[in-house]
Parts: C-alpha cells; structure tokens; sequence
C-alpha cells in the first residue's frame, strides 16, 4: 500500500490508487450497516499501533442514522474491532494520529443527533476509545479540517494517508 491512496466507498469497495490505476483491495464485510445502506462523513486516521486506518463512525444513508463503530483495514481486509469504549455516534468529524503519544484523536462532529455539534475530544490507544476531558476546549464543529503533521526526524511516521468516504 505504499505510495498509494486508500478510499473507501461503501457501495463498492476499497481501493488503491497507485500508478493512476484503481484497484480493488478488499472483498465484503466493508464498513457499512447493513448491505443496503451505505454510509459517509466518518473520521478516519492511520494507525501505527494497529497498522492500517482506523474508520470510526459516519453517517448511515437510507434511515440517515449515525454509527458508533470502529473498523481497521489493513491493506487487504476490514475488520470491525469491538472496543469496551466508544465516543457517541458521530459523524462530519476528523481524525488524526498523534505520533508524539501513538494515538488517533477525533474531536467534535455531528453527535449525539445529526443537527447536534460536539465539542469533545476522544483517543484510539490501540485497542480501546478514551475520552479526553480538558478544561477548555475549541467551539463544537464539524466538517472542519484537520491534518497531521510530522517531521522527517519521526519517520516512520512520516506517512500521509488520506481516506475519502463517499456514498
């Protein structure tokens, strides 16, 4: 998956775009609720600790319901992983690694509803969601942007890994 870009589009599949050519990467179960629906506007990060991108919530179309799932694709499946803990159902929120604390941050988004805003911060340790409770905090927001950045001294980490989720 090096030198690539990773999407993900419910409907179809995920892909991999090297070369100016798609290719199809993983089979069913994909991120989705049900095989009918497809879903959109959930936050999405690279993970060291797991070693693929970390999918967390989103949008449902259909019954227009948010998710509260967590996903992991590893360059060839997605696996739905099943933490104790999980921030609210949310979606329009972003999600970045912080390669200072090996952790995948997502703040704010739509949540609890999908008119209401939030303005809470949650960490991906590796294998559970933690909320991070802090005594000032940015205005409730989504659909912002947000990135990640390290410097060539942290390579590694120096990965840039953008995944587009679309219905």
């Amino acid at each position: 998956m090096r030198n690539s870009v990773l999407a993900f589009v419910s409907l179809a599949a995920s892909a991999s775009l090297t070369a100016q050519a798609w290719t199809q990467l993983a089979q069913a179960p994909f991120p989705q609720p049900t095989t009918t629906s497809s879903r959109y506007g959930g936050g999405a990060a690279f993970s060291i600790i797991n070693g693929g991108v970390l999918l967390y919530g989103g949008l449902q179309t259909g019954v227009t319901a948010p998710q509260s799932d967590t996903w992991l694709f590893d360059g060839t499946t997605w696996t739905q992983l099943a933490p104790t803990t999980t921030p609210p159902v949310r979606w329009g929120h972003q999600m970045v690694y912080d390669s200072n604390r090996y952790k995948v941050i997502t703040f704010g988004g739509r949540s609890p509803t999908t008119t209401a805003v939030a303005n809470d911060t949650w960490e991906w340790d590796g294998s559970n969601w933690a909320q991070v409770i802090t005594s000032t905090a940015p205005s409730a927001r989504a659909f912002y942007r947000s990135e990640e950045h390290t410097s060539e001294l942290q390579s590694p980490c120096n990965l840039v890994c953008r995944l587009l989720l679309e219905k």
